[in-house]
This record gives C-alpha cells, structure tokens and sequence, in this order.
C-alpha cells in the first residue's frame, strides 16, 4: 500500500508538476505576445492615421510635392480604403505629372467617368500589332467602360487615310473636354515610347469617339 502510494507521488512530482508548469508558461508567453501584438495594432493604426491624415491634407495641392508624397503615402494606408481613395480621384485631371505616375503605380482600378460613354478606335501598321493589343489591356485593366476596337491595317490605308504626324491621337473636338483630356493622359503616360501627339479632325459624324494611329515607322520616316 506504502509502495503504490509512493508510485503516486512520484507520477505527481515526475508528470503532473511539470505539465502544469509548461500550462502556466504558456499562458504566461501567450498573455505577453496578445499585450504586444495589440501594442503593435494600436502603433500601426496611429502610423495610418497620420499618414491618412497628410493625404487628406495635401493631396490637392499641386503646386508643391506635397501633392505627390501624398499619393506615395498610399501605400502605407489599408488596401481598401487606399482603392477607394484612388478610384475617388483618378479621374481629377489637375493632378500633377508626378502625382498621376504615382496614382498609376498602384495598378488599381480608375474612375474614368464619362470617358466610359466613349469609343476607342485603335488602327495600326502590323509592326505595332503587340503594342495596339497593350494598349487595349491596359484600359481594361484600369476599368475602363467603353467599348475598344483594334484593327490592323494595310499600307494602302495610309496612303488613303493621310499620315499626319506619325503615331496620334485623333478626335474631334467636343463639349467632353474632361473626359477627352482623361483618356489622352493615361494613354500616353501607359505609352510614352510611342510619343502619341493630338490631332483634332472635322469628322462631326463620330462624337465621343478617338482613333489612335500607329502608321508604319518605315514610311513614315521616308515622308519627313
């Protein structure tokens, strides 16, 4: 009877003291981490916060680079709230060049707003046949809500249709001058290697429509 009791003991001292240490070690560990993980949570909501406020402070000011750190602090802002602040303002075209480059590095999606309601024509030498097809995926990663064409065209077209200026962008003038000054500025910050230039067209027919050409680089340079 002594010898089972002595077993008991022994279990107790051996097993169960030493669980029940571990037991309070771990509650002892787990309430340290929850104290500093909500220190932690707490710290970064205050970093937030500030940041979100200096956004908010500054983002219209384009007069200075505060406009453009502004837009850079984004990334340090929840990711829901960052998309909805870029959505809200993308389509402000007052934003300075710095800014927009900035706005656009975020890949998100953009308000487009009444450019949505326009017809994008993209007509272009065989040459340009990846960067025609670029340029549609890019406004359709951006959200962009209007329908797009892309059309490959012979040499003879540009015989016929007239060479302009090169690579341009074509419209004709209308009372949408936001929204055409909106589709003009992310199509040529996205391709700035294409050195798009602007030409307005008499064509009253087509409204709220532009048409890109991208004419073969030989010809053109034999027309200069």
């Amino acid at each position: 009877m002594v010898k089972s009791n002595d077993r008991k003991i022994s279990l107790v001292k051996d097993i169960v003291i030493p669980i029940i240490g571990l037991f309070i070690a771990f509650v002892g560990l787990y309430a340290n981490y929850s104290a500093n993980k909500r220190q932690e949570l707490a710290a970064n909501a205050d970093r937030e916060q500030k940041y979100l406020d200096f956004f908010l402070q500054n983002y219209s000011d384009s007069s200075s680079t505060k406009q453009a750190t502004a837009f850079l602090l984004l990334r340090y802002i929840n990711p829901d709230v960052q998309k909805d602040l870029i959505y809200s303002l993308s389509f402000n075209t007052n934003l300075s060049p710095e800014t927009y480059k900035t706005l656009l590095s975020y890949k998100a999606k953009l308000n487009f707003g009444e450019a949505n309601n326009y017809l994008i024509e993209i007509y272009y030498a065989k040459e340009y046949d990846h960067k025609a097809k670029l340029i549609k995926s890019q406004l359709d990663s951006a959200g962009f809500k209007g329908h797009i064409t892309v059309d490959e065209k012979i040499p003879k077209f540009w015989d016929n249709y007239g060479w302009g200026h090169g690579n341009s962008i074509r419209y004709y003038p209308s009372e949408d001058g936001a929204a055409m000054a909106y589709l003009f500025r992310f199509i040529n910050f996205k391709n700035e290697d294409l050195k798009l230039s602007s030409e307005k067209v008499n064509d009253n027919t087509r409204p709220k429509s532009i048409a890109i050409h991208l004419p073969p680089k030989v010809h053109f340079l034999l027309r200069r």
